[in-house]
């Protein structure tokens, strides 16, 4: 029905509302909810906007707050759905190429200089725009029309993710992600009050201080994954060089922080693996799937992202960051199999028959650096 909807015009009126002077008002935010459900819905939605000029009315509509933050919490909750239209919708390579024209890149890379209160959503559509997203189609998409379908997989991907990153590098972005990466920043309070014999007070939920550490570390990782080895990657790896290695420092930091938080998700993943009961019906497949899942979300996936990091730099980087690591975890009398470990199970998870280019590129790539790795130790 949302499909329909969105083909009779639905999304051409509610970005026209979206345009209207003043910068907010009320139906503006019921425009903007209504907006971002049906963005999530499917990828046909998706599509449909990035066609209708919706990325840049976008970011015309957010580059509002990059110098000033919103006037009042309703406003607040406006902004952060525009920041949630955005972040679906560039989970299309085409949206991530039409952000790229648009300079979305340059829009958020100067409200994280600005500090003001999108940059914590900034933080977010960054990590959405330099990460390739696999591209498996929705069943909805066979209701698209002729003319839209010819459309479909017009951009390659892996192509845009790296136009995207060497865009990120040329404007000097590094400048601001690694200050973010040293010292995470603290989320802000956004809370929402309402009037009436009782004060209700509705938390509005913009990215916390944990997540916004997780999207820096996928920034970074994007980075060295993506920029081009003869132009751009060589300047984010001289990043974990200056100010005496201080950012090999914070890798080991950031390390032992997830190495620590992963062993107590797994005991308790233990505990629910042994209750029985709440099995009951499941197939054995079915319960580790479960289980690997509940140990991502308890800080697997970013120890995961980190451990490749450190091969990433050891191995392409300047010889004294492999010495700094191993001095680092010897001081700590910890094993360099910790980080190895994690970056084999992360391989192993990337699946035997995956199929799609991405994914294979990502095993190709990781199991070329733990090779490069363990021959630099034996070295």
């Amino acid at each position: 029905m949302n499909v329909t909807m969105a083909n009779q015009g639905l999304f051409a009126w509610l970005l026209r509302r979206l345009q209207k002077r003043p910068v907010f008002d009320k139906n503006k935010l019921y425009v903007s909810e209504l907006l971002s459900i049906l963005l999530q819905m499917d990828e046909a939605n998706r599509r449909q906007l990035g066609e209708v000029d919706g990325i840049d009315i976008l970011l015309q509509q957010l580059s509002v707050y990059k110098r000033h933050d919103p006037g009042s919490q309703e406003e607040i909750e406006l902004m952060l759905n525009l920041f949630d239209c955005l972040c679906s919708s560039l989970m299309l390579p085409e949206n991530k190429d039409r952000f790229l024209k648009g300079e979305g890149i340059q829009l958020m890379n100067l409200m994280l200089r600005e500090k003001h209160m999108s940059r914590d959503s900034a933080l977010r559509v960054l990590d959405y725009t330099l990460c390739p997203v696999s591209q498996l189609m929705d069943q909805n998409t066979n209701e698209l029309p002729s003319h839209q379908k010819s459309t479909i997989n017009t951009v390659d991907p892996e192509a845009v993710v790296i136009a995207n990153c060497s865009k990120f590098i040329e404007i000097l972005g590094l400048r601001t992600i690694f200050p973010l990466f040293m010292h995470c920043p603290r989320e802000h309070a956004l809370r929402s009050t309402s009037s009436g014999s009782k004060t209700k007070v509705k938390v509005i939920s913009g990215p916390t201080s944990a997540e916004m550490e997780e999207h820096v570390i996928n920034i970074i990782s994007a980075l060295l994954r993506h920029s081009p080895p003869e132009t751009f990657k060589p300047r984010v790896l001289a990043k974990f060089v200056e100010n005496d290695h201080e950012k090999v420092d914070r890798l080991i930091e950031l390390h032992l922080k997830y190495l620590d938080i992963v062993k107590a998700t797994n005991s308790k993943v233990e505990i629910m693996r042994r209750n029985e009961k709440k099995w009951i019906g499941y197939t054995r497949e079915e319960v580790e799937t479960e289980l690997m899942l509940k140990r991502l979300e308890g800080g697997l996936l970013p120890l995961q992202v980190l451990d490749v990091i450190i091969l990433d730099v050891c191995v392409n980087g300047a010889p004294t960051i492999l010495e700094r690591v191993l001095h680092l975890l010897k001081m700590r009398s910890i094993s360099v199999n910790s980080v190895l470990d994690t970056v084999q199970e992360y391989v192993n998870n990337l699946g035997e028959e995956s199929t799609t280019g991405t994914t294979l590129s990502e095993k190709t790539r990781v199991t070329d650096l733990l090779k490069k790795f363990k021959e630099l130790l034996t070295s």
